[in-house]
């Protein structure tokens, strides 16, 4: 199954008492681009819906994740890792396959179709959802200083002895923490090992928890980014009315050629600021605001200098370059003029 964005997934077998249970799990992440793909291969796995199954949690039990690490240099080499967990968690965003009864009332609900009041509840909704799980991952970094039992289950693999440890040279031994100072060597071996494996859980849960924050931000601004633009459309019309009309009377004389060209211009340039900046807006590049309002402020400001252009007959006006150049010159014939002499 491919329908999840960033992820393939690959099913052995599922049980028909139990849909919800999967055998033989092998997931391809590529969430890090192709080129640093992810294999995570379990023996079995759980669904688990969450949040009235906008999201769902998938369970993995008894695997092994592989991951290529690539060097930030050309001369190192690269590194392989592989990574066996006993339970590996994995939280997908299933907000964008959900159904729903259609309403008799419309047919469509996309983001370019909602009403703008409906778009602003979605806003809203993916705001709350953004705090919650922000306050979510602030509670779960003011646990990590806790003290956790590390007393091993029965069913785990028994530790290597003492002596098997001992046999080990010195420059693999791992430092010993002033608190594991009164453990045996096996026991502090064990200890070591719960703490990466809650280690490698954590930058997981961190993983996942980041892609969930920046697809539910991305959703938001590209709401918000139809938000103002159908407001700023709206307003366009009659921007297009004050820079259309003093322009028309500038170029009166000009023909038809020429206003059609200015208009195609003028055109041309409202439509490629809009979309360029949506695009960027839609990215996370940009304010949606800005994106969607930069057109319009301009043209605003063009379409107010050429009002005034035409109400105070700057036309017939010599420019300001001409009127500056010829005040300075009077400045400075004023100051190099001999000043009279007392009679």
């Amino acid at each position: 199954y491919d329908g999840i964005r960033h992820y393939s997934i690959l099913v052995q077998h599922i049980p028909p008492g139990d849909p919800n249970r999967l055998e033989d799990v092998l997931i391809y992440d590529y969430s890090e681009g192709t080129r640093r793909r992810v294999d995570i291969k379990a023996r079995e796995g759980l669904i688990r819906p969450l949040a009235g199954g906008r999201m769902i949690d998938l369970l993995l039990f008894d695997g092994e994740i592989h991951r290529r690490h690539q060097p930030p240099s050309a001369r190192e080499p690269e590194r392989y890792e592989r990574l066996a967990f006993e339970r590996h968690r994995l939280r997908f965003d299933l907000s964008d396959f959900l159904f729903e009864r259609s309403d008799p009332d419309r047919t469509q609900r996309s983001d370019r179709t909602m009403r703008t009041s409906a778009m602003i509840r979605v806003v809203d909704s993916l705001e709350h959802n953004l705090a919650l799980e922000r306050q979510r991952l602030y509670e779960r970094a003011l646990r990590l200083g806790t003290v956790r039992d590390t007393t091993l289950r029965a069913d785990r693999p028994p530790a290597l002895p003492a002596p098997a440890l001992d046999r080990r040279p010195d420059s693999l031994r791992l430092p010993v923490r002033a608190v594991l100072a009164d453990l045996s060597p096996g026991r502090r071996f064990e200890v070591y090992d719960v703490a990466m494996q809650e280690a490698r859980s954590l930058r997981t849960e961190i993983d996942n928890a980041r892609r969930t924050l920046t697809h539910w931000r991305q959703q938001a601004n590209r709401y918000r980014v139809e938000i103002h633009k159908k407001r700023s459309i709206a307003l366009a019309c009659l921007i297009f009315v004050l820079v259309g009309a003093p322009l028309g009377l500038s170029i009166r004389r000009g023909g038809l050629g020429t206003a059609g060209a200015l208009a195609l211009g003028l055109f041309l340039f409202y439509w490629v600021t809009l979309v360029q900046g949506e695009k960027l807006a839609d990215r996370d590049l940009l304010t949606p605001w800005v994106g969607m309002w930069a057109a319009n402020v301009v043209s605003l400001l063009v379409g107010a200098w050429l009002v005034l252009y035409v109400t105070l007959d700057l036309r017939a006006t010599p420019p300001l370059r001409t009127r500056l150049a010829a005040y300075l010159r009077r400045r400075r014939a004023s100051g190099n003029a001999p000043a009279p002499s007392d009679a």
